[in-house]
């Protein structure tokens, strides 16, 4: 989410499915269009502008921009933060305007939008009956009834929350609102409730679940450079921190954690490089055994503002986003396996998470 003041006069033109860029890969037809094949890219939009949107890609990389809006005639709201796919839907988590709208995920159709949340970002299945929703702005983790697609009570946990990892009847959570800390919960809809916290010296601003590990970004903060950090939760009931690599650049901050395990390497965007001050940013890797990091990126950013990141295995295909200047379209970027670009596909204005299928 970027906060951007500007005062940007346009006219939308609903319905329409023409893009008015020759070189647009936009396809024509959206209706009785089957949404399971492709990924979809969550564009955040501007902060108080209510210009999120949903883009779904094919692919063959045609894509449908504004895709929720096309098909329920409905604007998604302020600052999409992100989608999931639980069961037979897809939920859009809609932060800024406090509400989830729950679509058919084969056919886009609006089922339900739940509202009344604080400032929601990430939603998590929980079990076949509950998902789970995090607040940046809320000491509360929502839970929302998968059957009914209503809040269910909620999990009192002192801090804000960010993404969220589930394992078994344990939750993960990171908070860098308040707070720089990890939280392993034990919880249960019926059960007591167990918190044990790591502490970070920086912002913990992302988590992954890498072989049985949690591997958490650290974000630069006031001339100390970023850092990783490894804990593992099964064998570590307290939560200590195991390892911290800490990046010798100052400027370097990771972000964006994505295992790719065809190569058996933990990626991450940094702006700059975590080890030479000299050298340019992008996209770097990890072993996760040796804890060595790529010298050079695997994807230089060069001019471009890297946003986002998804690898699919199944693939063998890395997708990154480009923000550009926060106010004009993004682009969704396409490497092979060999980190080479081969589709450039515009999108929405800051193209944020994308979601593979």
């Amino acid at each position: 989410m970027r906060f951007v003041v500007l005062l940007i006069c346009s006219v939308s033109i609903f319905f329409s499915c023409k893009s008015e860029n020759p070189n647009s890969n936009e396809t024509t037809g959206f209706l009785n269009h089957n949404f399971l094949d492709g990924l979809w890219v969550a564009n955040e939009g501007n902060f108080t502008f209510g210009n999120a949107s949903l883009s779904h890609v094919k692919l063959d990389s045609n894509v449908i921009n504004d895709a929720f809006q096309k098909v329920n005639g409905l604007p998604v709201g302020d600052v999409l933060q992100s989608v999931n796919v639980i069961g037979d839907y897809l939920f859009l988590v809609v932060n800024n305007s406090g509400k989830i709208h729950v679509c058919d995920k084969t056919t886009l159709k609006l089922v339900k939008t739940i509202t009344g949340f604080v400032s929601p970002r990430y939603i998590a299945k929980y079990n076949q009956d509950f998902a789970l929703v995090s607040d940046l702005y809320s000491e509360n983790i929502t839970v929302v009834n998968l059957n009914t697609l209503e809040k269910d009570g909620e999990i009192h946990g002192s801090q804000s929350s960010e993404k969220l990892l589930v394992d078994g009847d344990l939750i993960f959570t990171n908070t860098w609102v308040g707070s720089n800390t990890l939280r392993k919960i034990k919880w249960t809809p019926d059960g007591p409730k167990e918190i044990w916290y790591s502490y970070f010296p920086t912002s913990p601003i992302d988590i992954a679940y890498v072989q049985d590990k949690i591997w958490v970004a650290c974000q630069a903060e006031e001339g100390t450079g970023g850092s990783l950090a490894i804990i593992e939760p099964k064998q570590n009931r307290w939560m200590t921190i195991d390892t911290i690599i800490q990046f010798s650049n100052p400027e370097a901050s990771p972000n964006h954690l994505t295992f790719l395990p065809s190569k058996n390497k933990l990626a991450f965007i940094s702006s700059s490089n975590p080890t030479d001050i000299s050298n340019d940013g992008g996209v770097f890797t990890i072993d996760p055994v040796s804890l060595e990091i790529s010298e050079i990126p695997i994807v230089p950013k060069g001019q471009r503002l890297f946003y986002s990141m998804e690898w699919s295995e199944e693939r063998g295909l890395l997708y990154l986003t480009d923000a550009k200047d926060y106010l004009s379209p993004g682009e969704l970027l396409v490497y092979n396996f060999d980190f080479q670009l081969e589709q450039t596909v515009s999108v929405g204005i800051i193209p944020g998470q994308i979601f593979t299928q």
